[in-house]
């Protein structure tokens, strides 16, 4: 662990790995000592380091553990629209919509204009019927993305556009759900586990 620290000593990945290597092994005094060294080698540490050690407990089944780690992400981003937004994302990924929007919020009472937040906020909008709010919130997120150059986001903004505005035309013209879904190109669900649907 020494050798592979002092050849990048900023690399995250390296100590994420030598984290989880230490929880494989059930060495958790060894795994906060290497926490301890990415903090002081490479500053620190931002919110997605500890979710993705999250992410290896909830994989191995090590809840508490992974729970710990979530805790830490939060407090990790406090004050921080960046990080905020990574915690919302990881709460979303679990379909944990409330809690995914109350940092979506948090982000944007520290930054209005942040981009992805917006795009998100909208898209909860977009989801209750609010089209007048998830529009404003888009534009918003498509100033955010032409200002900093963001092309991903500028396309994400414009694929939630289409995608809700489609499904609620087609609501008010008395289309069935089963038609909506008919002609979409389903490869896009490819990722998910056959199990979900």
């Amino acid at each position: 662990m020494e050798l592979a620290f002092a050849l990048d000593s900023t690399d995250l990945g390296v100590y994420h790995m030598a984290v989880d290597a230490c929880h494989i092994a059930n060495r958790p005094d060894d795994a906060e000592w290497v926490i301890s060294q990415a903090k002081e080698r490479a500053g620190r540490l931002p919110a997605n380091f500890f979710l993705d050690l999250a992410d290896c407990c909830f994989t191995r089944r090590q809840t508490k553990l992974g729970n710990d780690y979530v805790r830490r992400a939060e407090q990790t981003a406090e004050g921080d629209p960046d990080g905020l937004v990574h915690v919302a994302l990881f709460y979303l990924d679990r379909k944990d919509e409330g809690q995914a929007i109350a940092y979506f919020q948090q982000a944007l009472r520290l930054d209005p204009e942040h981009g992805w937040a917006n795009l998100h906020i909208g898209a909860s909008y977009a989801a209750a019927l609010e089209m007048r709010e998830a529009r404003r919130h888009w534009r918003q997120a498509r100033r955010t993305a032409r200002r900093t150059g963001d092309e991903e986001l500028l396309l994400a903004v414009e694929l939630a556009r289409q995608t809700f505005e489609r499904a609620i035309d087609m609501l008010e013209r008395g289309v069935s759900p089963f038609e909506m879904f008919g002609g979409l190109d389903l490869e896009m669900f490819d990722d998910y586990d056959d199990d979900y649907w």
